[in-house]
Formats: C-alpha cells, structure tokens, sequence
C-alpha cells in the first residue's frame, strides 16, 4: 500500500521496479480487503491547534535576512 500510495514520491531499489508494480497489483487488494491504507484517515483528518513559534535567532536572521520579521505564529 505504501509503495503505490507514495509511488510519485518514493521509489525502492530492489526488486526492480517491474517486479515491484507486479506485486503492488497483485497484494493491494488484499491489503485493502484487510483494512490497510498507506494514509490513515484518523491521521489525515485531524486538526491541528495554532501555536506560537519562537522568535528567529540573531545568528539566523543575520544569515537569512529575508525571514527577519517574519510571522511566528503557526498555519493550521
């Protein structure tokens, strides 16, 4: 399930990549007869708070001076 549900941003090695969309298509409906997901839907749907970020450092902000300022509040 993985390995076809991050297909565009993961690739193993070994087998070779032949043999591996031979056995996703053969296993993936089996995985998904026994509930398996490559994302949880629990994990994809939860709701994040928004939080306070600390300040950028002096040294940082010397080295990256366009997020000098920047917002310190987290996006949902």
């Amino acid at each position: 399930m993985l390995a076809s549900g991050f297909a565009d941003t993961i690739r193993f090695t070994s087998p070779p990549r032949l043999v591996q969309r031979a056995l996703s298509g053969l296993l993936a409906p089996v995985a998904r007869a026994a509930g398996r997901r490559a994302i949880d839907p629990d994990y994809a749907g939860r709701h994040l708070p928004i939080v306070d970020l600390e300040p950028l450092p002096a040294e940082l902000a010397a080295l990256f001076p366009g997020l000098a300022g920047q917002h310190t509040r987290s996006t949902p």
